[in-house]
Order: C-alpha cells, then structure tokens, then sequence
C-alpha cells in the first residue's frame, strides 16, 4: 500500500520546500483555525479531559477538521479515567480507541516524528562569509 500524502502544512514545517521551493504547494481550503474553546456538548470531565489534551497538542498543524476527533478524544479519556482498571476488557478497548484518537491528533512518539522538526546544520563553515578582500585573522 502507498504511503499517505502528507500535508503542505506539515511539509512546511518539516523545511522540505525550503531545499525544493518549486515542490511547494498549499492545502485544499476550507478548515479553519482549532477551536480554542471546548464543545458544548461536553460535561464537566470531558471539559478537562479536552483541555488536558488541547493544551498537549501540536496545535500548528492542526485545524478545525480535527476537532471532532479532540472532541472523541476527550470522551474517551474521561472514561478510561473513571473506569475500574479491573475490567480490563472494556479498560482494554477505551484505551485502544484513545491511542487512535491521540495519534489522529499527532500526539505519541510515532506521530510527532511523521510531524517532523525543522533543525538547524549543526556547526557550518565559519569562514564561508570572508570574501578575497577580508583580512585573515
């Protein structure tokens, strides 16, 4: 199966258009700018729950197409938190569906490196900037 396109946000991000500008492009339009406020829909710990989660977002690649799964997200942690450990079948599966909405919002080892992080070269030639006519020294 063929890797998933990755977005023009997150590419940015990454510096890949900085090395090829003429492979930029943008993003189909459309989502706006991440809710910075939770749903009406939520109750008190669902409330934290999302807050919790918002706050620990990589929230520039991230837009409102995405607040749907925050919203999921946030449910299923309220619940996992109040849930008796012992019944680990039902443990077992809101835990699965928390690790599938965290890693849609790039939460997790794995999805912070698909994000990427734009790193400076180490070191450099300290002498690229003198041109014939500088004094050595």
């Amino acid at each position: 199966m063929a890797r998933p396109r990755e977005s023009a946000t997150i590419l940015q991000m990454k510096g890949a258009f900085d090395k090829n500008p003429d492979r930029a492009r943008a993003d189909l339009p459309g989502a706006g700018p991440m809710a910075t406020e939770p749903p009406p829909t939520l109750t008190g710990e669902e409330i934290a729950a999302w807050r919790y989660i918002y706050e620990r977002c990589p929230l520039p690649a991230l837009s409102s197409s995405e607040e749907i799964a925050l919203e999921q997200a946030a449910r299923a942690l309220a619940m996992l938190r109040k849930i008796n450990p012992i019944m680990i079948d039902v443990y077992a599966a809101l835990d699965r569906r928390l690790q599938t909405w965290l890693a849609e919002l790039g939460m997790g080892v794995k999805a912070r490196a698909a994000l990427g992080a734009k790193v400076g070269k180490p070191g450099g030639n300290k002498f690229g900037n003198l041109t014939p006519s500088d004094p050595a020294g």
